[in-house]
């Protein structure tokens, strides 16, 4: 009997006393992480100005555009990679030389326009792209969102470049302002880091670019 007794199978609770986990939003948390990196601001800085050369002077001015897309995005984005294995400048070495980059395209571009072999817009996206690393480069000891500026100085970018288009001016708003949120999802940054990094790559990068053009 005592045998019986010390291999009967546990008693299972009663349905009503099982606890009920609390829904998890890792979900969310992923959406945020895919957002982040398919707007990554390498990627944003790469792309940007091919969309801006080709729209004002066809292929051309995609060739031209190549320029800051290297620059801008491509040099500073492997440098990264290569220095710390992420994807994003760090530390004071890696931020001067990304800025260093950058400035170098646009003096090339600068050349160029003058020349007037380049379209003027392919200078101002990259002078745009220059302000907004410098506006986020100064206030770095604030941590404000370089992700949330940079998809915001584009959205400008973009709704000076291709407008009228209320609708498209609309969604480049809304992803501007989903970057944002998915960086404070992450935990990266607060509320106000990520409100800030759109203010400032709206007010930097986007008035530069309307103002140069």
């Amino acid at each position: 009997m005592a045998a019986k007794l010390r291999h009967s199978p546990p008693a299972l609770p009663h349905p009503s006393s099982r606890h009920t986990p609390a829904p998890s939003h890792g979900g969310l948390k992923l959406i945020a992480v895919y957002l982040s990196r398919l707007c990554h601001p390498s990627l944003l800085a790469t792309v940007m100005p091919l969309l801006v050369g080709a729209h004002a002077a066809g292929s051309a001015g995609a060739a031209w555009a190549l320029i800051p897309a290297i620059t801008a995005g491509v040099i500073p984005f492997l440098d990264a990679r290569r220095r710390t294995g992420s994807a994003g400048a760090k530390s004071r070495r890696q931020i001067a030389a990304a800025l260093a980059s950058i400035v170098t395209g646009l003096a090339i571009t600068g050349l160029a326009v003058a020349a007037h072999l380049a379209p003027l817009p392919v200078l101002a996206v990259t002078a745009a792209l220059l302000a907004i690393s410098i506006t986020i480069t100064a206030w770095r000891r604030h941590n404000i969102s370089i992700h949330a500026a940079t998809a915001a100085g584009c959205a400008t970018i973009g709704i000076a470049e291709f407008a009228p288009h209320p609708v498209l001016g609309a969604g480049l708003g809304l992803l501007a302002a989903a970057v944002a949120w998915s960086r404070i999802v992450q935990g990266h940054h607060t509320t106000a880091q990520s409100i800030a990094g759109l203010a400032a790559g709206a007010l930097t990068g986007g008035v530069l670019y309307i103002a140069i053009t």
